[in-house]
Formats: C-alpha cells, structure tokens, sequence
C-alpha cells in the first residue's frame, strides 16, 4: 500500500472524527456535580455541599430547577422489573426521593441561562442535608437538574461523611474515617490527621 492510500485513510478517518465531535457539541447539555465545601458571611464560615451546574455545550442551556435525591428503601432487580411493568418506562433510580431544594428554603438562583463554557454554584449547608438523610436508609446522595425542556440530569452518587466534633472522645466506638471534622461552635471545618499506630 503506498502513502497515497495511507493519507487517503487519515484523511477519512480525521474527517469521520470531526463530524461525530461536531454533532456532539451542537446538542445543548449540561452537568451536575457535587463538591464539599465551605461559605463565608460576614467572617463565618458554614460546611456544606456546592451544586455545581455546568454547560461543556456549544448552545446555551436554560435550568430550571435542581433537588437532591436520597434512597428511602433498598431495591432489586425485581423491585425495578415491577416498576417498569407498572409504569411502562426503565427508570434507574428506583426507591431514591426527590425533594426540591425550594422546600428547603435554598435560594437556587434559579432560573437561569447558563451560555457555554459557563457554570452556576448553589451553596446547600450542612445541617440541611444532614436533616434530609435522616428520613433515608444511608448517607447517599445525588443531585439533579432539569432544564426548560424537562430534560433531566442527575450528578454521581455522593457519600455525605459525618461531621464529628473534635473535642468529642475518640475512644466512644464510634468509627474515624479521618475525614471532615466540624467544630459547631466556630462553624470551621479542620482535616484531621490520624497519628500513626507505632509512633514513638
């Protein structure tokens, strides 16, 4: 085969590449993610979750609305077979809870027009979803939006840690992950560093 017929084959498989790229970035979409982190007003800092709204998109996305989930029973195979039949449609989050942050008194900023490149954080404290998970069965989450069309988009299932007070013994049984520490009194977040076992 001769460079003729090898440039020939690049040349289509470039061209085959920058179509697919191409449609894919004229379709409007946008992402859902989710991000410890902390606020601050007026020189207090709140632990909390960020939502993060993106749009990776040629075209402008318009959202308008977003709510977490949380599983409020466990589900099967079976569990989603029976849904399916029941309702004629595959939904793959059988046995999560919808609940609107509007309910929650989150000021969302909502609706808004997100042009490309763009993103839009919604700042959800701590004890608001600390208060949510109490009606479920762990401590999973996930976010979800939908835009003016009622296309929906969900984030990745979020394991939402526990936050224990540092002046709290140790010694109670309960587990350290080494994780997040909160401190209720100051509102400030430390990350705690476990000592090593044989240290002198």
């Amino acid at each position: 085969m001769d460079i003729t017929k090898y440039l020939a084959i690049y040349a289509a498989v470039l061209s085959t590449a920058v179509f697919v790229w191409n449609v894919a970035r004229a379709r409007p979409k946008f992402d859902v993610k989710l991000v410890l982190g902390l606020d601050e007003t007026d020189g207090e800092y709140t632990s909390g979750v960020y939502v993060s709204l993106q749009n990776p998109s040629a075209h402008t996305v318009h959202i308008s609305n977003v709510s977490f989930l949380y599983r409020y029973e466990e589900t099967g195979l079976i569990d989603r077979v029976k849904h399916a039949w029941e309702f004629k449609r595959l939904m793959r989050r059988v046995g999560w809870v919808h609940n609107s942050m509007i309910f929650d008194g989150i000021e969302t900023g909502l609706p808004v027009s997100l042009e490309p490149g763009k993103s839009h954080m919604i700042f959800v404290p701590y004890d608001t979803i600390d208060d949510m998970l109490e009606r479920g069965i762990d401590r999973k989450i996930i976010a979800g939006a939908q835009d003016a069309l009622w296309r929906n988009k969900y984030s990745a299932v979020f394991d939402f840690p526990v936050m224990r007070d540092p002046d709290q013994d140790e010694d109670d049984g309960g587990e350290d992950n080494g994780v997040y520490i909160a401190r209720p009194e100051t509102k400030q977040i430390e990350q705690k560093e476990a000592a090593p076992e044989n240290a002198a």
